[in-house]
């Protein structure tokens, strides 16, 4: 039953977000079996890209990730890619179909790394409010979070290219990546700078003085500063 639920879920188009089922389903459950037809607004993957170089993801394969919807439902263990040109979660279901869910439903996406000797729970969320390029509805990292909380913007956009001679067209995807901090209700484009960082930590400016003079802290390198604003927020 479930699987057929999954698949009507997978090809139903609908011009409006579904209400919610209630009962056993709202319960944080895997993507197989907790998911239910009026939980997203899936839609089957066209292959737009298969002209362009490169992957429009944030990571190429698909990994297993939590995620949470915007109605508040949750689901762990989803197989998923996030399509940062168009700002959709592409998953697969327990039968291994693929589809497609905006942003626009889609609150948080956690995905853990396992790649490295040590794991790291990457974290990208919508909302935040819209500056410069970066709009409400898109996918940033949440690098650290709390009092300040350190974002990554990311989006790719097609680069084509002609070669004069020959008059063939080359496309590839081409990544681009801004860092923000969002406080009070605000957001700035962080600048990678000693003053900059302690003009928004005046309440605890003295440890962030004796910490940040530490080591020769490089403040233009993101774990850094990741690292710095994980230490702030635990004060």
């Amino acid at each position: 039953m479930y699987l057929k639920l999954i698949t009507a879920a997978l090809y139903c188009c609908t011009a409006s977000v579904l209400t919610a089922q209630t009962g056993v389903g709202q319960k944080i459950g895997k993507w197989d079996s907790q998911i239910y037809i009026s939980d997203v607004n899936g839609r089957p993957v066209s292959n737009r890209y298969s002209d362009v170089s490169g992957y429009p993801f944030v990571f190429e394969h698909f990994k297993a990730g939590n995620m949470e919807l915007k109605n508040g439902r949750k689901f762990a263990e989803v197989p998923l890619k996030i399509d940062i040109v168009t700002h959709e979660i592409v998953f697969t279901s327990s039968n291994n179909e693929a589809g497609v869910i905006s942003s626009d439903f889609v609150q948080t996406v956690s995905v853990k790394d396992t790649a490295a000797s040590v794991i790291h729970n990457h974290v990208y969320r919508t909302g935040f409010p819209s500056i410069d390029n970066y709009k409400s509805r898109e996918f940033c990292e949440v690098l650290a979070e709390g009092k300040i909380t350190l974002l990554k913007t990311m989006r790719k956009a097609v680069d084509t290219r002609k070669n004069d001679l020959s008059g063939e067209v080359y496309k590839e995807f081409v990544l681009y990546e801004d860092v923000y901090v969002y406080q009070n209700g605000e957001m700035k484009r962080l600048k990678k700078d000693k003053a900059f960082l302690l003009s928004l930590m005046q309440d605890q400016r003295a440890k962030m003085e004796e910490y940040l003079g530490r080591d020769k802290k490089n403040l233009k390198n993101l774990q850094t500063l990741a690292e710095t604003f994980r230490y702030y927020n635990g004060l």
